[in-house]
């Protein structure tokens, strides 16, 4: 049988750049001495290009002149986050919090990695204890909608959501979620707009269109799903997902007319389209 659903909520969201395709390398003579104001320079270029192996060593420079460097050691531990080495990143975060125990990105990128880590009970109450504290900020707002999630609820998440987004009104990722946490909770017509105002903002993004897909079958308009994943997903996939989505409906017929389709698309080998068929029929011999 295919979860549809979980798999949807990425983590990534969570960062505050996206790890590049490519990491430009940067300039320098061997065993030139730059100052710690260069190496942060380099290092926030570097950061914003998405290089964040680059990031780190000029992070880890400015540590080796100075190792208590606050700034340096949430920098490298975003690099790190960034990268999905969460585990690494939360050292340095903790490294920080011992000589700024308030530290406001500290204490938030160290939930994160608490996040990413599946540490979410761990996460959550150090998030929580930011609200209390009065702080806003969108990446606290965004993960605990990513926690509200992952123990399923959407109610909760679609409100934290909303609370990131008054912070970051254009974010494709934070629309995305929000669109997500919307379908989870049955709010299929909200799902739509909101996807759709995601894609707005990130055209052609794949989680986007994917989870638009499905918030339009939700709604019986399996041809138009369909339509929306031409082009970005494989034929055969495409029409076993929107046919397990027409299965949770409760339309039996429709959804074996799709899992019939993903097999003819791909007889050989597509054994989840006739698992689902043996599962449908199942239930239409029992009605």
């Amino acid at each position: 049988m295919l979860n549809v659903y979980k798999g949807f909520v990425l983590l990534s969201a969570l960062l505050l750049t996206a790890c590049a395709t490519t990491q430009p390398q940067l300039e320098g003579r061997p065993g030139t001495d730059f100052t710690i104001d260069e190496l942060k320079q380099r290092a926030e270029m570097a950061s914003y290009a998405g290089a964040h192996r680059d990031a780190l060593l000029q992070y880890q420079q400015i540590l080796d002149k100075e190792p208590d460097n606050v700034e340096a050691l949430i920098g490298a531990g975003e690099a790190l986050l960034a990268a999905e080495q969460h585990l690494r990143a939360e050292n340095y975060f903790e490294r920080a919090l011992k000589i700024e125990p308030m530290n406001l990105q500290a204490r938030e990128a160290r939930a994160l990695s608490w996040l990413m880590s599946g540490k979410y009970s761990a996460a959550q109450k150090s998030l929580l204890n930011m609200v209390d504290d009065g702080i806003e900020r969108w990446r606290m707002w965004n993960a605990l909608g990513v926690v509200a999630d992952v123990f399923g609820d959407y109610s909760a998440a679609v409100a934290y959501y909303k609370r990131a987004l008054l912070l970051e009104p254009r974010s494709a990722t934070l629309l995305n979620n929000l669109g997500y946490s919307m379908m989870m909770a049955h709010q299929y017509v909200d799902a739509e707009a909101t996807l759709r105002e995601a894609l707005v903002s990130a055209p052609g993004d794949l989680r986007a269109v994917n989870n638009l897909s499905l918030s339009i079958a939700w709604q019986g308009r399996y041809a138009d799903a369909i339509e929306q994943l031409t082009g970005v997903m494989d034929a055969a996939a495409a029409n076993n997902n929107i046919g397990y989505v027409a299965y949770l409906r409760a339309d039996y017929l429709q959804a074996k007319e799709f899992f019939k389709k993903a097999i003819r698309l791909r007889p050989v080998y597509y054994v989840k389209a006739a698992k689902n068929l043996e599962m449908v029929n199942d239930k239409l011999l029992r009605q």
